[in-house]
């Protein structure tokens, strides 16, 4: 019997990227299995055959399901599948989707509570246990298998000399200096590597400052369409970036991934990749970006962070995946 599933997820980027392994293990109980989310996030994932479809959560009649009165064209949609699963933590939505179908409807927050120590992915992983829709049997350590395996759609890469550079953030408070991801270019460039930026839409300031501090001379890639997005990441050999959307995707997609976190938390956010380098200052204070979010004046986590770390973080990258190339020398 057909077991045919629709996600509901409501979040950005980094939320939904980190859903992916466990899209990952659901398709080994369901198909198919569609989507609906944001547009751009639903043909992301078509084109990495994680769903099927994607339907786009801001059209009007599914943006009915926050009201008291739904749409009836979304009934029709609903009834198509034999469950549907919410990652939200509205129950408000939940009990919406429960009165326009009669199909099972299980909801799993997003994330984990901020004071629970334990990677989004393996909350995930234990929510789909917890509510059946996976077996308790499904015993791979926080998704990490699913990836490693090869389940995720770029083969691996031997000899990243392209490395993209990615200087942004969804939130200022990630963003580590831009000075020091000039400095990284630079090592990186004298050790016979291709740095290459990418910038998103709302980050043209950043172009500017790049532009004036000299880093004209490397290619600068400036998208909004995460398709695009996705063909930049399958060209080039390795990533380094901030804590963010695109550094979850670059990581799922196979890419040597290079993350500098500052506030928030690697114990919960690392991206999930075949190799994949945390970059973090030892500092007094614990991160804050979920709990206090509002709190800290001085950001010493970023601060603290070298450009030597972070090529220090690379180079133990090369050595993992490729020990015949020398790494760049600090």
């Amino acid at each position: 019997m057909e077991r045919s599933l629709l996600i509901v997820h409501q979040g950005a980027l980094g939320d939904f990227v980190v859903t992916f392994p466990a899209i990952l293990l659901l398709q080994k109980y369901f198909q198919p299995i569609d989507a609906l989310c944001e547009s751009r996030h639903g043909q992301l994932a078509q084109q990495l055959k994680l769903i099927r479809q994607g339907f786009a959560l801001e059209t009007a009649f599914f943006a009915s399901l926050y009201s008291e009165d739904i749409d009836p064209r979304v009934q029709p949609i609903l009834i198509r599948y034999s469950q549907i699963l919410l990652f939200s933590f509205s129950e408000r939505l939940e009990q919406a989707f429960r009165r326009a179908t009669r199909a099972r409807v299980d909801r799993i927050p997003p994330r984990p509570a901020v004071s629970e120590p334990i990677h989004v992915s393996e909350h995930l992983r234990q929510g789909l246990i917890r509510r059946g829709l996976v077996p308790a049997t499904e015993l791979e350590p926080n998704l990490q298998a699913l990836v490693q395996e090869g389940r995720c759609p770029t083969p691996s890469r031997p000899d990243p000399v392209n490395v993209l550079v990615h200087p942004g953030a969804g939130s200022q408070k990630k963003m580590w200096p831009l000075p020091n991801f000039l400095r990284v270019a630079a090592q990186l460039e004298s050790e016979g590597l291709n740095p290459e930026y990418l910038l998103g839409p709302a980050e043209h300031r950043l172009g500017r400052h790049l532009f004036s501090a000299g880093g004209r001379s490397n290619p600068v890639h400036i998208l909004s369409d995460l398709r695009d997005l996705l063909n930049l990441l399958q060209s080039v050999g390795a990533f380094i970036g901030n804590d963010s959307g695109v550094s979850h995707l670059a990581a799922f997609l196979g890419l040597p991934t290079v993350v500098i976190f500052g506030p928030s938390d690697p114990v919960r956010w690392k991206p999930i990749g075949r190799a994949v380098e945390v970059v973090r200052a030892e500092v007094g204070c614990d991160p804050c970006f979920e709990s206090k979010p509002d709190d800290c004046d001085f950001a010493q986590c970023l601060e603290q962070i070298t450009p030597e770390m972070v090529i220090q973080a690379f180079r133990r990258l090369l050595t993992r995946i490729c020990p015949s190339r020398q790494a760049p020398r600090v």
